[in-house]
């Protein structure tokens, strides 16, 4: 039969093992309170003892260890901008002029074709590079840009 210290490290192992598979650090909590209640069970403390242990262990970890990982493994970076607001600051060409009268014009960024307007409602004329300053729904608002030659061309 297996000694209560065993299981505790049995189980231990098993979480940490599991621990890669599931993400958030949180079976890693559970693994290492077994870890460290396994030391009281080997010395021969009581069941009880065993689970006190263990309760202030996931406690401990959980408040102290597991910020730390997280931290470790995400590190400092921030949010990186998707869908329509990874389009704010590029570069587009308009494809159909923007005249604010008309409800504004198209443009191309990205590879897609989008309705655009001008905020101070001037004419753009197409072929016009602009810079995308804002998302309104499925519109995106632009204003010129001194972009001749560069800028995103699909």
């Amino acid at each position: 039969m297996l000694d209560a210290w065993k299981i505790w490290l049995i189980a231990g192992i098993a979480l940490w093992i599991a621990e890669v598979f599931v993400p958030g650090f949180v079976l890693g909590v559970f693994a290492a309170a077994c870890l460290v209640t396994a030391l009281p069970a080997a010395l021969g403390a009581a069941p009880w003892v065993q689970l006190l242990v263990f309760g202030v262990a996931v406690v401990a970890v959980a408040a102290w260890l597991r910020p730390v990982a997280l931290r470790w493994l995400h590190g400092s970076r921030t949010a990186a901008a998707t869908n329509v607001e990874a389009l704010v600051g590029r570069i587009a060409r308009v494809t159909e002029a923007i005249v604010s009268d008309e409800g504004g014009g198209y443009v191309r960024v990205g590879g897609e074709t989008w309705h655009a307007i001008v905020r101070d409602g001037r004419r753009i004329g197409t072929g016009v590079p602009v810079r995308v300053t804002g998302v309104d729904g499925c519109t995106l608002i632009v204003e010129p840009t001194d972009h001749r030659n560069g800028g995103d061309r699909s």
